[in-house]
């Protein structure tokens, strides 16, 4: 592998790792529903794809900024790469699948 394929994994991994500690510790069930809803073969590749498909979820009646929403998923008002979020939704997903 090369580095940017490194970076790349390391993005999935972290965002999958983050994503199913916000799923068990701060999500709501109804936002996990939504996100349960969510065909990841159905996001576009472009890098806001996925932060969009999250906002939606999250924030469906579109109350919050970017930022605020950032900021209750990720812990900071920044956004992630498209690879961090796919996987961050993914694993959100898979967490809601095991209950």
């Amino acid at each position: 592998m090369d580095d940017k394929e490194l970076e790349k994994q390391h993005r999935t991994e972290l965002g999958f790792g983050d994503g199913y500690a916000w799923a068990l510790e701060l999500a709501h069930d109804d936002e996990l529903t939504r996100l349960s809803q969510i065909n990841l073969g159905d996001i576009g590749d472009g890098e806001e794809a996925a932060f969009a498909v999250l906002r939606t979820a999250v924030d469906p009646d579109n109350e919050c900024s970017s930022e605020e929403i950032c900021a209750a998923c990720f812990g900071d008002a920044h956004r992630r790469s498209n690879e961090y979020t796919r996987a961050f939704i993914r694993a959100a997903q898979e967490y809601w699948l095991t209950l």
